[in-house]
């Protein structure tokens, strides 16, 4: 039963994610759309079903949401869902989306800082130890006590 359960969900998370990658790649879509498919894409990245390429191919687009200012918010918060969760599949687009994170940490908008802060955190708790040095150096040059985080 549980493997038919399994079988089931895996047959249809394949054409949600296909679809929620196009979604996510459609120029025209309204900004509603794209961020319902994003926050789709993270949730199959975080549950890690899928077919690999499939996924890998979403976790390049939702790093590439992280240059467009109407899905960058919402990028990060799916790629903190996903770090949470399911660490693993970030290891291809990790050091890019470290950089990235930190790079936002540098922004005025301050529910982007936290939204990057929170997925360092994610990055840096769910990360083995050789892995998360760079997150852990990378910080505390941006962080001061006077940061409202």
């Amino acid at each position: 039963m549980l493997d038919a359960l399994v079988d089931a969900r895996s047959t249809l998370a394949e054409p949600l994610l296909a679809a929620a990658c196009a979604r996510m790649r459609q120029v025209d879509a309204d900004a509603s759309v794209k961020e319902a498919a994003i926050a789709l894409a993270a949730s199959f990245l975080s549950a890690a079903v899928g077919s690999e390429s499939l996924r890998e191919s979403a976790l390049k687009e939702l790093v590439g949401k992280l240059s467009s200012e109407v899905t960058r918010l919402e990028a990060v918060r799916a790629l903190a869902t996903v770090a949470k969760k399911n660490v693993v599949a970030m290891g291809t687009v990790m050091d890019e989306v470290v950089d990235e994170m930190v790079s936002l940490l540098r922004q005025t908008s301050r529910p982007l800082r936290q939204s990057a802060l929170t997925c360092l955190t994610a990055l840096a708790t769910h990360t083995p130890p050789p892995l998360a040095t760079p997150i852990l150096t990378a910080l505390p040059p941006l962080l001061t006590p006077n940061d409202p985080y």
